[in-house]
């Protein structure tokens, strides 16, 4: 009895093995091949499209009841190095280029940014390398610290051309 026993988990043993076996990338067949159809084939992106991959920080983090008034974020200021650096990237740009770049800019009670992006609604300076070389220098920067602040508030820093 215990000698059919053995037989009978061995052959389980060598079937579990062989299944294991062919169920590997080598032995699964091939999905047939769809034909790609014109809606399919990715588009050109539009400047407003290209703007929202312009961001510092998770998409997912929604910005809610935004301090609109360009003047800190909400009585909380920027470190004044920004403005000096901007003013530099300011004298190296095109003088023709004019326009604001408002950009949305969430923060925590640290004053660490969480996340930026352009206000694509609002901004009308649309050249996207002043627009990037601003962003690098806003994600160095930190707000004033507020202990007593929620854990994210958000605002917009604005910067004139």
């Amino acid at each position: 009895m215990t000698k059919q026993i053995h037989l009978y988990f061995n052959s389980l043993l060598i079937l579990a093995c062989f299944f294991l076996a062919c169920n590997t990338e080598k032995f699964r067949p091939k999905p047939a091949e769809i034909p790609i159809s014109q809606s399919d084939v990715p588009k050109q992106k539009t400047v407003a499209e290209e703007h929202a991959n312009e961001e510092i920080g998770p998409a997912s983090l929604g910005y809610d009841n935004v301090d609109e008034s360009g003047n800190g974020i909400y009585g909380r200021m920027i470190a004044n190095s920004f403005y000096d650096k901007v003013e530099k990237i300011k004298q190296d740009a095109d003088p023709n280029l004019k326009g604001t770049l408002k950009i949305i800019v969430c923060i925590d009670q640290q004053g660490i940014i969480q996340m930026a992006r352009p206000d694509i609604q609002k901004t009308t300076m649309n050249n996207l390398d002043l627009q990037r070389k601003v962003g690098k220098v806003l994600i160095d920067q930190r707000f004033d610290k507020d202990p007593t602040a929620p854990e994210r508030q958000c605002g917009l820093v604005v910067v004139d051309f």
